[in-house]
């Protein structure tokens, strides 16, 4: 299948105002030329792909022409199945000129086939709300957020229908009693003993989430390209090596450590890079973010813009503060010491006060003060 030239940015535009319109993040629910792997050497990309968590629920196809409608339906289809063969993308969603046409995946059926969703628009069936509906199977068998809704809902559902109780109101409260008890009772059926197990593990999960300790020497991390949290619907095929050695240095970093790192200061400043950075604070402490000038490296033969980066390897909590600085022009071929760097040293022992009074905030918060409790604190 040929790879027609790319279309003009007009039907790309309407796509991407549909789905923010639907309430989806650009670049975190839904990405630009997504990269589908092949077993060959062969590269394809789709202009667009929809996903829930980390899960490709939709790709959509880009076409210039309303007459294009088909030839993109076909490209589409090949998209959806090359992503998994086992289990295909379920929806495809061709954007040709201004015409819409959506199509599910129909099973069973004979390979892999689409259906035409005549009646249906992607304002209306693309909504979160109505993702359940037209996809709930597919999305069953997932890791998706909406996914595990979706099980949960099921399974409080086959239990309520095995509680005791002669109507559904003394139903109801026989199943509330039985989920908040330590144990199931001796004897309970399969459902009441899943949705009890299942409503334990969300409460000890509420319990650790609120947990400011230090995590133990032992145990994991969470992984900046493996939690949705931080990486949703980013699926590339390459992380840039600054990445993955920033990620490397806080696994090896005991619990309450410090971390300095010289990085490429794109992952201060990218917006691709956002989700770096959001794993940064979330799970990490960020005392100071240094920008020296061009020059600093200039003895190496390097001209490259920098950032310094100073971290507490400890889970940051709500008023905590990140001291952001430009460092002024120095002498980087001449000691710290030197008298032409006496802006520089001044500026060292800034740096130091700062990190140490973030610390003693991050131990000991101030009651009075009203900015230790601000929620729409910038990092």
């Amino acid at each position: 299948m040929r790879r027609r030239a790319k279309p003009s940015s007009k039907p790309t535009t309407r796509v991407r105002q549909i789905l923010t319109q639907l309430g989806y993040v650009e670049h975190e629910d839904f990405e630009y030329e997504v990269e589908i792997r092949l077993y060959s050497n062969r590269r394809l990309y789709a202009d667009v792909m929809l996903f829930q968590g980390d899960t490709p629920i939709a790709v959509v196809e880009v076409e210039g022409k309303p007459s294009l409608l088909r030839d993109g339906f076909e490209e589409a289809r090949f998209k959806g199945a090359a992503w998994n063969l086992e289990n295909p993308v379920p929806l495809l969603w061709v954007a040709a000129g201004e015409r819409d046409m959506l199509y599910r995946l129909t099973r069973p059926c004979r390979g892999i086939c689409y259906v035409p969703l005549s009646e249906q628009k992607p304002l209306h069936a693309l909504a979160p709300a109505q993702l359940a509906t037209l996809i709930g199977d597919y999305l069953q068998q997932t890791d998706a957020p909406l996914g595990q809704s979706l099980r949960d809902r099921n399974l409080l559902r086959d239990a309520l229908q095995a509680a005791s109780g002669k109507d559904p109101r003394t139903r109801f409260v026989n199943l509330l009693t039985a989920l908040q008890s330590q144990q199931p009772k001796r004897g309970a059926s399969a459902p009441l003993r899943e949705a009890h197990q299942r409503v334990a593990q969300a409460r000890q999960k509420g319990k650790n989430r609120l947990s400011r300790e230090p995590e133990p020497e032992d145990s994991e991390q969470a992984s900046l390209f493996e939690d949705s949290r931080y990486r949703r619907g980013r699926r590339k095929p390459s992380v840039a090596i600054e990445v993955l050695f920033l990620e490397r240095f806080f696994q090896l970093c005991k619990p309450g450590g410090v971390v300095a790192i010289i990085a490429p200061r794109g992952i201060a400043a990218n917006r691709n890079l956002m989700y770096v950075r959001k794993w940064l604070i979330m799970e990490h402490s960020v005392r100071c973010i240094l920008e020296p000038d061009v020059s600093a490296f200039k003895g190496v033969g390097a001209n490259a813009l920098t950032s310094i980066f100073i971290a507490d390897n400890y889970p940051s909590r709500r008023g905590d503060r990140a001291m952001l600085a430009t460092l002024p022009p120095a002498r980087w071929e001449l000691s710290l010491y030197a008298p032409e760097n006496e802006r520089l040293l001044r500026a060292a022992h800034l740096v130091q006060e700062a990190i140490e009074y973030a610390r003693t905030m991050h131990d000991h918060p101030r009651e009075d003060d009203p900015d230790d409790c601000d929620e729409d604190d910038d990092y």
